[in-house]
């Protein structure tokens, strides 16, 4: 066994001083990039089974005295002269269940010391998890619900993945997708969640290498209540909340993780009475705020979405919005949806987008407020607009929210509600509603929209059809630059699915890694 003298540097020069004279060290040259050269800077993405060959290209006056040592993961590659690694030749199969540090040991003599001077050159490799990050699609197969998959690659093509999970419970009582992250461990990787109306099929589903069921609903609550029929969710960092059929709520909440408490088999309650939430914020986590529409009392509450270990304060405290706060103008009203956006800059507001139907005339409108948030409640709002008319918006539009958070606005896609074929945009102002047109006219009905964000920028976003085809727009000019679609936009496709598998229930982008959301 070796015992080895390490330099480790970032840059290493031909020669460097040591405690044992004038030493010159072997040096790693790949400048121009070249796949087949071994990178300390870009990392292998592999799949199980794959095999990476690579070369060290070595620097040095006297090549034939250095020796070699791979080592990935902490295990030894062994050499294989006739088939495989051989000093500085790599030939390795993938056989890792997480990403991996390797390490080449470049080992020179060293008279003057007894042992030999190793030099480490790390190279990284990751895992392709196929579905951590892209389009996760809801699909109806022979009346059962699958998800197939389009894959992300950022500066690469899409890659399609129809049936990648076969979740097998009924198309009849499906009632959503949707990603979170969970507080249950350091992961940094969200799940996705099969919200069925039957408490038995729902589950979290884990995106690794392959896309897996992990936790059944049921296993998460401490009795089930009798019956219960759920019509959605909400997870948001340490509360997690279920609504059912009654919109009555049942809470999931701890002093500290998310996942260290269960599910109550009795209906959330605020002051002694038994809460009707119509409505949960879509909202990030950074706001500290999940807020949710009291239907019963036609009233906003917020909830906080994290502990204090500080103040040992518990996640999971309800409070009203305080007299003065102009939000709670809604009587007469149903709230459909609420989105909270975060600003580009700490300290900034944030948005809150809320979509109500006057329950006397049926007609639908946008109003947007400036938030502040503090200790878990709201301190503040003020209306940027209120109760702005959008054409061709109505109770049969599906449509996805884009925000542009440099410039305090952004767009809001949306099929017509009497022709969802069309599909239309309008953009958000901090003053009101305003340059309405056309995307496009498709040959199909459009049954679902969402999109992405890279960057801080929406990128993409994708439209799911009738006719079980995906196309995917790249949105990256107008929302960078803040103006209408470009002609390019609207007719150029970034990817398009002509056959996802299956009748399309609900397509949804899935971030992954928490850091891109």
């Amino acid at each position: 066994m070796f015992t080895f003298l390490f330099l480790m540097t970032a840059c290493l020069q031909d020669k460097t001083v040591t405690e044992f004279g004038n030493v010159e060290l072997p040096v790693l040259d790949n400048p121009e990039g070249k796949p087949e050269w071994l990178s300390t800077r870009v990392p292998y993405f592999m799949k199980v089974g794959d095999v990476l060959e690579i070369d060290a290209n070595i620097s040095y006056s006297n090549p034939d005295a250095l020796t070699y040592q791979w080592v990935i993961d902490g295990k030894t590659i062994e050499e294989d002269k006739d088939n495989g690694t051989y000093r500085n030749h790599l030939k390795w199969t993938c056989d890792l269940k997480n990403d991996a540090v390797g390490a080449l040991y470049v080992m020179i003599p060293a008279e003057k010391a007894g042992k030999p001077i190793a030099t480490v050159f790390k190279f990284f490799i990751r895992l392709d998890h196929p579905f951590e990050r892209g389009i996760m699609v809801a699909t109806a197969q022979q009346e059962k619900v699958v998800y197939s998959f389009l894959q992300e690659n950022v500066g690469k093509p899409f890659v399609e993945h129809p049936a990648a999970y076969e979740a097998g419970t009924p198309v009849s009582s499906w009632v959503k997708e949707f990603e979170f992250w969970s507080n249950e461990s350091s992961s940094v990787i969200g799940n996705r969640f099969h919200l069925d109306r039957n408490p038995a099929n729902s589950c979290t589903i884990e995106p690794g290498l392959v896309m897996t069921s992990k936790v059944q609903l049921t296993q998460e609550f401490m009795n089930v209540p009798a019956g219960l029929e759920l019509i959605d969710a909400h997870f948001a960092g340490y509360v997690g909340y279920l609504v059912d059929k009654d919109h009555h709520v049942y809470s999931r909440k701890s002093q500290k993780g998310y996942y260290t408490g269960r599910y109550s088999d009795r209906p959330l309650e605020y002051k002694g009475e038994v809460l009707e939430i119509s409505t949960f914020a879509e909202s990030p986590y950074r706001s500290g705020v999940v807020i949710a529409y009291d239907s019963k009392n036609e009233r906003f509450l917020t909830i906080n979405n994290a502990y204090d270990d500080m103040t040992n304060k518990k996640a999971g405290i309800i409070n009203e919005i305080p007299e003065g706060v102009e939000l709670n103008h809604f009587a007469g009203e149903d709230i459909k949806y609420m989105q909270v956006i975060a600003p580009d800059w700490v300290g900034e507001p944030f948005l809150l987008v809320v979509i109500s139907c006057n329950r006397a005339t049926g007609e639908y409108s946008f109003s947007e407020y400036s938030v502040e948030f503090a200790d878990g409640k709201i301190i503040d709002a003020s209306r940027r607009y209120y109760k702005e008319k959008v054409e061709g918006f109505g109770e049969n539009s599906v449509f996805t929210i884009l925000d542009s958070p440099m410039n305090g606005g952004g767009m809001i896609y949306y099929t017509d509600n009497s022709d969802a074929m069309t599909l239309r945009y309008i953009s958000r102002q901090s003053t009101g509603m305003g340059g309405a047109g056309i995307f496009h006219k498709f040959p199909s009905e459009v049954v679902s929209l969402d999109h992405s964000k890279i960057g801080r920028r929406y990128k993409f976003f994708t439209a799911g059809f009738k006719d079980r085809s995906l196309r995917v727009f790249d949105l990256t000019v107008s929302m960078t630059e803040y103006i209408a679609p470009t002609e390019e936009e609207r007719n150029s496709l970034m990817h398009e699915w002509e056959d996802v598998g299956g009748d399309i229930l609900q397509v949804i982008y899935c971030y992954g890694n928490i850091s891109a959301y």
